[in-house]
């Protein structure tokens, strides 16, 4: 991978916005009997800071910046959200997947950021849940061109400089990208003017994809293996953590008197649901689902104490299997509420994984989360992977089923499943090396 961090301006980059705001600031100056100005003069502005902008259009008084500053945002507002640059969502969330780690820097007032973005903060919330952190005007002394707010972005996310592309639309953007010593990525769909100098040009988002990630156009033909790209389920398959996750299932279900036409066992049943499925099943009404989600992790919490475990061999064999030259993918029903609520242990892509796996595929990346073939679908499409020439690792009915649906063998975990019996698969290894020497062609090292 050529970057293993990207961090995203916002407006003119990931927003279709600039004409939204210019609109409305080119409203204001005309109320102000400021006529000279044009839509084409303020796009000097694209990327400064709100409050600069206006002090350098000659609101220098505290009185005057604030009403100008007020109906400023009040007309955009009034204008509603800015769309996002079609294919951007694809983009960041794809980058996401393949373990790139993701920054905002924006020149946005944190409280603009937060009404126009609708996010808990200054991210909005279409891109909220791939992003680590976000740097808005105000969290440093002074923003760009300075280079001072992507220098914050990348102490927070413990980047290196060499590993980090910064992608923004506006020379402020650029400049303050090479005073901090990374590269500089134009996102020309949104740039108003020319940008000379940049260290790249894309021309659409998937084009940030195919340089950051080094996305392989087809499968390799691995002659050691009966497969080149082996996609693993998380819980049940990689992490011991069903015991807690069902666990506090049926303690839930105690505690609310639904356990009546159930057992400790027949719950196993929801091992590779989404939670959010697990509970219209069982019958939660819609008003009572967050109340019921946020007790449920909390229980989670409290039964795994905080830490995840993956099962004994299982990190081995994914070294061994990258090593080997085999693509590593992960397709699991954890998503971002899941990360949110119940914290280190509901990571969709755990930090131990990251180095071996090429593309994490979690519930929220598709419409349709397992049993759907969706997330397997997605997985084949975004790898080039031929579906003859891909392993689906899982625990649970809803791997195998959606394995058959995408057209590709299944491997039962019989380390972590607790229905072997009922799960149709091609093989169903005991452990992790046993999966090694099933799908070897001759005995591995």
């Amino acid at each position: 991978m050529r970057f293993d961090f990207v961090i995203f301006d916002l407006d003119g980059t990931i927003y279709d916005s600039l004409p939204v705001a210019m609109s409305a600031l080119l409203r204001v100056l005309m109320e102000d009997g400021n006529n000279t100005v044009t839509m084409s003069d303020l796009q000097a502005w694209a990327g400064v800071p709100g409050h600069v902008t206006l002090s350098e259009l000659g609101y220098r008084t505290p009185e005057r910046m604030k009403s100008a500053a007020d109906r400023w945002l009040r007309y955009v507002l009034e204008q509603g959200s800015a769309p996002v640059f079609p294919g951007m969502l694809d983009a960041v969330g794809e980058l996401f997947a393949r373990g790139v780690r993701i920054g905002i820097v924006t020149s946005r007032d944190k409280k603009i950021a937060h009404l126009l973005g609708g996010g808990s903060g200054v991210c909005p919330k279409e891109i909220e849940p791939y992003v680590e952190t976000s740097v808005a005007s105000g969290d440093t002394e002074k923003g760009k061109p300075s280079p001072d707010p992507i220098l914050l972005a990348i102490e927070r996310l413990g980047a290196e400089n060499d590993k980090t592309l910064y992608i923004g639309d506006a020379p402020t953007d650029l400049a303050a990208a090479h005073a901090a010593g990374v590269r500089f990525g134009l996102a020309s769909w949104g740039a108003a003017g020319e940008v000379s100098g940049a260290d790249y040009e894309f021309k659409t988002p998937s084009d940030i994809v195919a340089l950051v990630a080094g996305v392989q156009e087809r499968p390799r033909q691995n002659p050691e293996f009966l497969y080149d790209d082996v996609v693993f389920d998380l819980d049940g398959t990689l992490y011991d953590s069903l015991s807690y996750c069902m666990g506090a299932l049926w303690e839930l279900l105690g505690r609310h008197g639904m356990r009546e036409n159930e057992t400790p066992e027949s719950v196993m049943r929801f091992a590779g649901m989404p939670l959010s499925r697990t509970l219209a099943i069982l019958g939660i009404s819609p008003e009572k689902v967050e109340e019921t989600e946020n007790e449920w992790c909390a229980l989670v919490r409290e039964l795994s104490q905080g830490r995840s475990r993956m099962f004994e061999g299982t990190l081995d064999a994914v070294k061994y299997l990258h090593g080997k030259g085999i693509r590593i993918g992960l397709a699991t029903s954890r998503d971002w509420s899941w990360e949110v609520l119940v914290g280190p242990v509901g990571i969709r892509f755990p930090e131990e994984l990251r180095p071996y796996v090429s593309l994490a595929v979690s519930a929220d990346l598709t419409e349709r989360p397992k049993p759907s073939p969706d997330p397997l679908l997605y997985y084949l499409r975004k790898n080039n992977a031929d579906p003859k020439r891909t392993l689906y690792v899982g625990d649970a009915a809803t791997d195998g089923e959606a394995s058959e649906k995408a057209g590709i063998d299944f491997a039962l975990a019989g380390w972590g499943s607790r229905e072997p019996g009922e799960v149709r698969a091609r093989f169903r290894p005991s452990s992790p090396e046993e999966l090694i020497r099933m799908i070897s062609v001759r005995k591995p090292d």
